[in-house]
């Protein structure tokens, strides 16, 4: 179809400005894009602390289809902030365990490009509900980015197959049995 390779596709990073998040990393990375794949990009940054960094993105707004960027969010305006988006992204440097902004993402049915560092892919599935690129690599994000860009109906097909994590209530009902030595060989 010739319009969904010609829309714009809907980017989304929230998390704190921190060099662990890799949000620095992650404007890098849009900056090696050819300047045809980075003017489709509908870019929305809500990043806590953003400041310190909000003129790398504002240096390639004019070279985006749209920026917004926010040095901050509320919790309960998360929904609101990912609707309409097509992919978020999770560009971690470091070795998260458990990756929050992937839970988030997916539970609002987002898939995720992240890094394939820590817990991030223990959630994302390549190609399923997300796709993984090399952690801290500049050049494999970039390529990750435009190959969206140019196959943007591998985001419907990945968003089809997001599912929102468990809640806790489910998650501690699992949990709960193992503690309790259920299904647990005893330890001589």
């Amino acid at each position: 179809d010739p319009w969904d390779r010609q829309r714009r596709i809907r980017l989304d990073f929230m998390g704190y400005n921190h060099y662990y998040k890799g949000l620095g990393m992650f404007a890098e990375s849009l900056d090696l894009l050819e300047a045809r794949h980075l003017g489709r990009l509908d870019l929305s940054i809500y990043a806590l602390d953003g400041q310190s960094i909000e003129w790398m993105f504002r240096r390639m707004e004019p070279r985006l289809a749209r920026l917004t960027f926010s040095c901050g969010y509320r919790y309960e305006d998360i929904p609101w902030m990912l609707g309409g988006k097509d992919l978020g992204v999770v560009p971690s440097v470091w070795w998260d365990n458990a990756p929050q902004t992937v839970f988030e993402f997916m539970a609002c049915r987002l898939p995720v490009l992240g890094a394939e560092v820590g817990g991030i892919p223990d959630f994302v599935r390549e190609r399923q509900n997300g796709l993984l690129f090399r952690g801290n690599d500049r050049r494999h994000l970039a390529q990750r980015l435009a190959e969206v860009i140019e196959n943007p109906r591998l985001l419907t097909e990945m968003r089809a197959r997001v599912r929102p994590p468990k809640d806790i209530e489910a998650h501690a009902a699992e949990l709960e049995p193992i503690y309790a030595g259920a299904g647990v060989p005893a330890h001589p």
